[in-house]
């Protein structure tokens, strides 16, 4: 069971929300039919569209577009065809885009994280298969987390981890593990002046959404986090700044699509990090103009 309630601390985007209540998921502007969607992963989807479906981002989507009693319909039935197709955890990451590492670590932090929401109904046998597939994929990643294709999926990993074992029966184990990994991944995913060392400004940014959504977690729980969680989110925030327009946005370069300032502006303030764009830079790469 699920010892304790997160207050999500990333509203999603109430467009996405309302075009999965209408039927359809609704990622950078393009729509497709939740009925056309192989859960399954033997019709690869694009890398957005995974990350959102498998990665279960759109529950943030779905409980920002209404009152929860309208929502949680919506999020049982796509949660039932999602476990119908991905009945147990595969023996190796990869071969399926529900378990590649960075999408199974950001699934069960999202699980945990949207849990009232997904639990919001009387469908007892949907809340038992949900506490089955949370725990099976814990201990999947208790096996698998440093098999990613990167650093940030690994990081994922390991937020997955340590969430679950702040949230879930018995996880002293399980955390105190997950945090000695989260410590040492975020000191190799990271440069000396906070950038990630991909120098991806999408990648800054789902580097500062899995941290804030932890500590999230760590709030529910009622513990506090490692003091390198909260020193990195100081480290992460001002390189993401320094990388915007005038008008606060991202434009569309390094594996990054266009984002929107007020995307920017959400997440910096989810942060509670308050600072300026990094302008002395020494090792990033980049530099402010």
């Amino acid at each position: 069971r699920i010892i304790a309630a997160v207050a999500n601390p990333l509203p999603g985007q109430a467009a996405a929300g309302k075009a999965l209540r209408a039927g359809h998921f609704l990622v950078h502007g393009v729509k497709a039919p939740i009925a056309q969607i192989d859960f399954g992963g033997a019709a690869r989807l694009t890398p957005p569209f995974e990350r959102c479906v498998h990665g279960f981002s759109w529950l943030a989507d779905l409980d920002a577009s209404g009152p929860r009693e309208l929502v949680a319909p919506v999020a049982a039935r796509i949660m039932t065809a999602w476990l119908d197709a991905n009945p147990k955890a595969l023996a190796r990451p990869g071969k399926r885009p529900a378990w590649i590492l960075a999408n199974a670590g950001t699934r069960v932090l999202n699980w945990l994280v949207h849990a009232p929401l997904i639990f919001a109904g009387d469908d007892k046998p949907l809340r038992k298969r949900v506490l089955a597939a949370l725990a099976d994929t814990a201990r999947w990643l208790d096996r698998n987390v440093t098999a990613g294709d990167d650093r940030l999926a690994e990081l994922a990993g390991w937020c997955g981890i340590v969430a679950a074992g702040l949230l879930m029966v018995d996880g002293k184990p399980r955390r105190l593990y997950g945090e000695a990994g989260l410590v040492r991944a975020l000191g190799e995913l990271v440069g000396g002046d906070g950038g990630v060392l991909s120098r991806s400004p999408l990648g800054q940014m789902e580097a500062i959404e899995l941290l804030v959504r932890l500590r999230a977690c760590y709030v529910a729980a009622k513990r506090e986090p490692p003091p390198a969680l909260e020193t990195m989110l100081a480290l992460l925030v001002p390189p993401l700044l320094s990388l915007t327009h005038g008008d606060g946005s991202l434009g569309s370069w390094q594996g990054s699509w266009a984002i929107e300032a007020g995307t920017i502006a959400t997440l910096v303030a989810a942060s509670g990090v308050r600072t300026r764009p990094l302008r002395d830079v020494r090792q990033w790469g980049y530099q402010r103009v």
